[in-house]
């Protein structure tokens, strides 16, 4: 065929031009695009930024499909620009895919439902883009204005439960259309719900609820039959047989629980919801506001120094007992913390109000965002204490303010206020049993402990903290109960049970150090002064309870069957230089002979845990591990072939 040369020509200058305005195009997208990003990160830095991932053909597909849905009122029958639809395709998920991607992935798997065409003549400056898309079924489209809310809320359910991996507007999209055994997208729109803690105008994130509008009335009776919101109602699901396994959406929603209520339902058990909640805090205010002028005359502090609060014995009906359903006057509730901070701030700022650390404060409940929080204390004297503490302004400078600073101009102090009466029983009541259980006994100890001191220093602590300021040596807090010395069955943990041991192999395991902490139990490489006897091989497994060692540490603790045997065994390598040859050596190698001393490694050295070292491993401890060890310390001893510990250093056979 003859083309002319002019033709020719002005072929090749439309055609370089359609790619000079495409790659203009690109670059403009992409500077926008770019600035975009920033402008986004400039207004909220504090947005945690979301990994961007490309979705499936399908899941492209049944996003365009919602987008230009009844529901969503487009442009009836029209065109709509991909560039368009793309930023709002599925919110609270970054998505990245360009238009070319997408009217590739149109073309090839919705080719029946949608038209796609790319525009060959517009404005280079136009941010449009190349692509259009519209729906084929323009004739069944509905008119806009008889689509209206009351429409629309009849086809609208709530879903709860939604199986993790579905929990994408796509997901959830074509999880309800697999339940409804639909050929055809069923769902016109998914909405995510926010929480009363979001801040305003954000992306809600997705979580295992949602609601979902159907394109049918009929949609909403067989999910609402099949997946019921009453757990004990019969389901009209198919049975496991008749479904099939090779129909993942029906086995994920089953085993995830998914169940389905009327939009209408949802609204009216919401409303009630947040009527209850405002009625709660409204009556927690009440209670707080009843009790702080009772707790500021308890807590004041004559001229002086003298603590007047503290003459006053407590009420019968608020004297701790191991009964107690929690532990009384151990909860504060702080005001004007800082809303970006977290629970390890808070929990050193409060720490400062004692001598030893924060060993008195027992957990910190903190919520992000919010400015207020409760502590946990450990006794009612750590909750005074630490209310006294605050009664000097002191403010968070920021969120990882740890020390306190001057409340500045315009600034609130924080303020503690000790929770009693009902606030308190409505908190506690929110608490596992297990832990409250743990705190009541925690206190109950404490205060038994403070009653043995003499001179009352629990009553003195008004006139401690006056004398010595806040930031000066204030009075020592009493330390923390001290395990008796006579076992008994009532011990928090066996006493004098725990040996740390240093320079082991950094290679080893606990089979082989259980082995070679064994020998000190042996007859036969030994004697004790012969007030061990004939101990057996049977004692050298019973003697050692527990090797606590991690794999690549030089150091480890072990837990002995009783305080004899803890005792026997630091004789045995105080006596004995004995050093690990390599980490399967469950014998060890004696230090001396003809090895240099240069060449001769550090022996292993053995210590007994006591004190306050021993009760932090111990509180390590789950409970029912540490009532074990106390009960089997007991029993061994009471035994008469139980060993005692050595009169003097062992000597090796």
């Amino acid at each position: 065929m003859f083309v002319p040369r002019s033709v020719s020509r002005y072929t090749r200058k439309v055609a370089a031009s359609t790619e000079t305005r495409g790659a203009k195009q690109q670059e403009l997208l992409q500077v926008e695009s770019t600035s975009e990003e920033v402008s986004k990160s400039a207004s909220d830095s504090k947005q945690i930024s979301t990994q961007a991932t490309k979705p499936s053909n399908d899941d492209i597909k049944i996003l365009i499909l919602l987008a230009l849905s009844d529901y969503s009122k487009s442009e009836n029958g029209r065109f709509v620009p991909l560039s368009f639809l793309l930023p709002h395709l599925d919110a609270g998920a970054a998505i990245a895919v360009s238009e070319a991607d997408v009217a590739k992935a149109l073309r090839a798997s919705a080719a029946d439902a949608l038209d796609v065409r790319m525009l060959i003549s517009y404005s280079s400056a136009s941010p449009l883009g190349g692509y259009e898309v519209r729906r084929k079924d323009i004739g069944d489209l509905w008119p806009s204005s008889k689509l209206d809310e009351a429409y629309w809320d009849e086809r609208t359910v709530y879903l709860e439960n939604i199986p993790m991996r579905y929990q994408s507007a796509a997901g959830i999209a074509q999880m309800v259309t697999s339940l409804l055994d639909a050929a055809d997208l069923r769902v016109q729109h998914v909405r995510f719900l926010s929480h009363h803690w979001d801040p305003q105008g954000s992306v809600p994130k997705r979580k295992g609820f949602a609601l979902v509008t159907l394109s049918d009335p009929q949609d909403v009776s067989a999910l609402l039959s099949a997946y019921p919101w009453d757990s004990s109602a019969k389901r009209t699901d198919p049975a496991p047989d008749e479904r099939g396994s090779e129909d993942s959406y029906w086995q994920a929603a089953r085993e995830a629980g998914l169940r389905v209520l009327p939009k209408r339902w949802w609204v009216a058990l919401n409303e009630e919801y947040q009527a209850y909640r405002a009625r709660l805090l409204a009556d927690a205010a009440r209670d707080a506001t009843t009790h702080v002028e009772a707790h500021s005359a308890r807590m004041s502090v004559d001229q002086n120094g003298k603590d007047e609060g503290q003459t006053q014995s407590p009420p019968a009906s608020s004297r701790l007992m191991l009964s107690s359903p929690f532990p009384y006057e151990c909860l504060v509730l702080a005001r004007n913390v800082h809303p970006d901070t977290n629970k390890t701030t808070l929990r050193k700022l409060f720490g400062h109000a004692y001598t030893d650390g924060d060993a008195g404060i027992d957990y910190v409940d903190f919520i992000k965002g919010t400015d207020t929080c409760y502590v946990r204390l450990a006794s009612s004297y750590d909750a005074q204490k630490l209310c006294m503490y605050f009664t000097a302004p002191l403010a968070q400078n920021d969120g990882l303010d740890k020390e306190g600073c001057q409340p500045s101009a315009g600034t609130a102090p924080i303020k503690l206020e000790l929770v009693q009466g009902r606030p308190e029983e409505l908190y506690w009541e929110k608490v596992p049993e297990k832990v409250r259980a743990q705190a009541v006994r925690r206190a109950f100890e404490l205060s038994e402990s403070r009653m043995e001191v003499k001179g009352g220093e629990e009553s003195a602590l008004g006139e401690n903290l006056e004398s010595t300021g806040r930031c000066g040596k204030s009075a020592k807090r009493p330390s923390s109960p001290q395990p008796s010395s006579s076992l008994s069955l009532s011990s928090p943990f066996p006493p004098g049970c725990v040996v740390l041991v240093h320079n082991v192999h950094p290679q080893t395991n606990k089979s082989t150090l259980r082995k070679l902490f064994g020998r000190a139990f042996e007859s036969k490489s030994r004697s004790v002064d012969g007030s061990l006897g004939t101990v057996g091989e049977s004692l050298s497994k019973a003697g050692v309870d527990y090797v606590d060692f991690s794999k690549g540490l030089t150091s480890c603790h072990v837990r002995l069957a009783s305080p004899a045997h803890a005792a026997v065994l630091c004789a045995f390598f105080h006596s004995s230089q004995i050093f690990q040859e390599d980490g399967l050596d469950d014998r060890g190698m004696f230090i001396g002979g003809e090895m240099s001393p240069d060449a001769t490694p550090a022996s292993l050295r053995v210590e007994l845990t006591q004190g306050r070292a021993e009760e932090i491993y111990w509180e390590k401890i789950p409970e029912k591990v540490r009532l074990e060890a106390v009960r089997k310390a007991v029993e061994l001893s009471r035994q008469k072939d139980a060993p005692s510990p050595p009169a003097k250093r062992a000597r090796l056979g």
